[in-house]
């Protein structure tokens, strides 16, 4: 006599291949994983580049706005006279000291253990998340904003 319908055994009750049931224990689902918070910061940094004839030559330094916004413009630009004055780089020489401001937006997560408190010295639960996952679409961009050649200084936009 064969059993179409399926059945579960009863405990105590033999199951051929597999042995008597002794126990059945329901076991609840995972609860879903709590939802990440990603942060999306522009960030702006300077660097000076020597270039020769128009032709990148090397990254002299480069600085980011850990003062506030857009400071890392003025410090750069400070360093890159300093270096065409220490040279005696003039305007019509082959050698172009330029600064070049470079924007990207930067995602960072908060470690789920950490509490958010971005302005707290501390504050060590910050990193930074360079996945495609959560990654900006847009790209960086980059532009001259002095150069020895031309001397002009850029104003800082707050």
């Amino acid at each position: 006599m064969s059993e179409t319908a399926p059945r579960v055994p009863k405990i105590d009750e033999f199951v051929r291949g597999v042995g008597r049931l002794r126990q059945i224990v329901v076991v609840p689902p995972p609860p879903p994983p709590p939802p990440t918070t990603v942060y999306i910061f522009e960030e702006i940094t300077a660097r000076v580049e020597i270039r020769v004839k128009g032709k990148f030559l090397k990254s002299e330094s480069t600085f980011n706005d850990f003062y506030g916004v857009e400071t890392c413009i003025e410090m750069a630009i400070d360093e890159a006279e300093k270096y065409v004055e220490r040279n005696g780089i003039g305007p019509r020489s082959d050698i172009e000291v330029v600064v070049v401001k470079s924007v990207r937006r930067s995602p960072r997560i908060v470690d789920a253990l950490d509490k958010e408190n971005f302005y707290d010295k501390t504050f060590i639960g910050f990193r930074r998340q360079e996945t495609e996952k959560y990654r900006d679409p847009t790209p960086g961009t980059s532009e001259d904003v002095w150069s020895s050649k031309s001397k002009k200084r850029a104003k800082a936009k707050v």
